[in-house]
């Protein structure tokens, strides 16, 4: 008698980080070293995004007004001690027509050469001005006049094509040609706190990766490209930055800052956070038919 064993099918069964790798997470393990996760760690799809900016009109501006282009939703607003005007208005907020989340403070001051910081954590890995109605999209108004020149600021999308290449996008959307004096890639460990974006905090951070080795020029208008790859082993095994790959989830900070071309000591930080992609973990399911 011939006796049919049965078959034995193997199926990978895909499980997001997000649920399972909860265990990794807690425990936090990296480099071979265990460190506790903040609770924020389990929101991946957030991005935080700190703006400092000078007031370079000679005139004492009184509000701010910003139009940022995809952003629907904004989760946390900076309003500590370095925002001079504390939260938005009623007048701001997600223009669905427009697609733009306005952002108008107002009742503060920023006095003639001071700098400005304003923060913000949104649901988007893009934080892109919208020119497009006509006005600037980040203006200063002195009681509701518009001064000039407007502050110098760029936006940036964090764009993970792969858990190993990181495509960072920098948008000058102002008629200006901005001089990119430095542009770093930092490991702070743990996600940082929206309030710990500032320049004290980021300067303390260890450096993953340089992306620029010079001066760079942000032409006006035009988008401008960074690359980043990484790697397990750490080795320089593909073309531009490489730096080691950590676990899913790994919060990093980019510092990004410039100038005018026309005028160095107009001056302009961006310190934005976000997380790496989770892993997609596969567990061998066995089937017996």
């Amino acid at each position: 008698m011939i006796r049919l064993l049965p078959r034995v099918v193997t199926v990978l069964m895909p499980l997001l980080a997000a649920t399972v790798l909860g265990m990794a997470a807690l425990t936090g393990v990296s480099s071979g070293q265990a460190r506790a996760a903040p609770a924020s760690i389990a929101n991946a799809s957030r991005y935080c995004y700190n703006w400092d900016f000078l007031n370079n009109t000679g005139q004492d501006a009184t509000d701010l007004h910003i139009r940022l282009k995809g952003i629907r939703t904004v989760d946390e607003l900076y309003a500590g001690v370095l925002n001079p005007f504390g939260l938005p208005d009623a007048s701001s907020g997600y223009d669905a027509s427009a697609d733009v989340y306005n952002l108008n403070f107002s009742g503060g001051m920023v006095f003639s050469s001071d700098m400005a910081h304003i923060g913000i954590c949104a649901d988007s890995s893009a934080l892109v001005l919208d020119p497009a109605s006509g006005l600037p999209p980040f203006y200063w108004t002195i009681e509701g006049q518009p001064i000039s020149p407007v502050p110098l600021v760029f936006g940036l999308t964090w764009d993970w094509q792969s858990r190993r290449h990181l495509l960072l996008t920098l948008h000058n959307s102002q008629n200006m040609t901005i001089t990119l004096t430095a542009l770093n890639l930092l490991d702070p460990g743990v996600p940082l706190a929206l309030d710990d974006l500032n320049p004290d905090v980021v300067n303390t951070l260890p450096l993953a990766t340089m992306l620029i080795d010079d001066v760079e020029t942000l032409a006006p208008l035009a988008d401008s490209f960074f690359d980043v790859f990484f790697d397990s082993a750490g080795a320089m095994a593909q073309p531009g930055y490489t730096q080691v790959l950590l676990e899913s989830l790994h919060p990093y900070v980019l510092e990004a800052t410039g100038e005018a071309q026309d005028d160095a000591g107009n001056t302009f930080q961006l310190f934005s956070q976000t997380l790496s992609p989770p892993l997609n973990l596969y567990f061998p399911l066995v089937l017996r038919q």
